[in-house]
């Protein structure tokens, strides 16, 4: 049994797509025919990938490289292939591909809703509310070791997150995500974590602010945290 991520298709592969979404649509009234203009802009942009399973293409994505991360666009498994755990299989490939390639993270759309069940069993983790209105459907999944956030976390040299702007912050207002750090601003992992750029950060040191701002202007040195969404942080080291 044959089966693999095609990474060129050809002009082929991509009518064989549109045949099936059309009939998709003509008998289920849904699908993603009515993005094909996207879905061919995307074969000419060489982000458009197929999946091939035993001798026929059954599957398809379009895709995005945005700085470290990739996003999803759109997903899916011909209709009769569905429920065989193809879709699992198609989506292993992609990450493994990007993941090989360097990229950090992969973030995606749950559309239709009913996607999410799915994506969840994938491991990938919601979005946080942010000020620039995510939807509650839009997800992503790490792609290397990260540091997770531990708000319980007791290190006498922590990081701290607000999902605010630093004049919403009130005294007694607790950060919305901590992460430990090692008392020289190293880190265990990296931290990769969806978030805006206006939100408040603060690098705190035995009870010392040792640094605090704006996500968007928290980097010293001509370094850069803030790409395309995500805060990432690989050292403190740059910032002291």
């Amino acid at each position: 049994m044959e089966r693999r991520l095609i990474t060129s298709p050809t002009k082929v592969d991509l009518e064989i797509v549109k045949k099936w979404l059309i009939e998709e649509y003509k008998t289920f009234n849904e699908g993603f025919y009515c993005n094909w203009d996207v879905i061919e802009y995307a074969f000419n942009r060489g982000e458009f990938f197929t999946f091939y399973h035993e001798k026929e293409i059954i599957g398809f994505s379009v895709v995005s490289e945005v700085d470290k991360h990739l996003k999803i666009d759109i997903f899916e498994i011909e209709p009769r292939y569905r429920k065989q755990y193809l879709g699992r299989f198609f989506y292993t490939e992609i990450e493994s591909y990007f993941k090989n390639k360097g990229f950090s993270a992969i973030q995606l759309f749950c559309s239709p809703r009913d996607s999410e069940k799915f994506w969840r069993k994938l491991d990938f983790i919601q979005f946080p509310e942010v000020i620039f209105s995510e939807s509650d459907l839009t997800f992503y999944k790490p792609l290397i070791k990260t540091l997770s956030p531990n708000n319980k976390v007791s290190c006498d040299s922590v990081l701290e997150l607000w999902n605010k702007e630093p004049y919403q912050i009130k005294e007694k207002d607790t950060p919305s995500w901590t992460w430990g750090v090692n008392e020289k601003g190293k880190l265990e992992y990296p931290i990769l974590f969806p978030c805006s750029y206006d939100w408040n950060l603060r690098w705190r040191r035995n009870g010392e602010i040792i640094r605090e701002d704006k996500v968007k202007y928290f980097g010293r040195k001509g370094e850069e945290i803030y790409f395309s969404g995500y805060l990432y942080i690989d050292t403190l080291e740059i910032l002291q």
